[in-house]
């Protein structure tokens, strides 16, 4: 098994781990996770993502990386900044919130960039 931080061991036993943000893991660290092949696809998958990038120092310095994961998360990270944004914009207290259904901005962000990747793949 690969070498960890504690701050990735307190995540993974206590944090708020999704499919994508348990993709993220196992991509970055090659610690197997439950999921490993999920990219987000809503406001609270990001928002447990960023969780993660937050938690996690050397998930966070890798995380330019997850752009060779496949084609969605490649558009994803070169977005993740715009997306990051208006999620900070939209709803402020994302990190206290379970249900950003209200993130209709940070959705459309979202969307819009897994259509880009779709329209890149042969």
């Amino acid at each position: 098994m690969p070498l960890c931080s504690d701050e990735l061991i307190r995540w993974l036993a206590n944090g708020d781990r999704g499919c994508s943000s348990d993709s993220m893991v196992y991509h970055l660290t090659g610690i197997e996770t439950e999921d490993q092949g999920c990219y987000p696809i809503d406001p609270d998958d990001v928002a447990r993502c960023r969780n993660l990038l937050e938690a996690v120092p050397e998930i966070r310095e890798a995380f330019p990386r997850m752009a060779t994961c496949s084609p969605e998360w490649e558009v994803l990270v070169n977005q993740w900044s715009n997306i990051c944004a208006q999620m900070d914009a939209e709803v402020p207290y994302w990190r206290k919130s379970k249900n950003l259904f209200n993130a209709v901005k940070t959705s459309e962000l979202i969307d819009q960039a897994l259509e880009s990747a779709k329209g890149s793949q042969p």
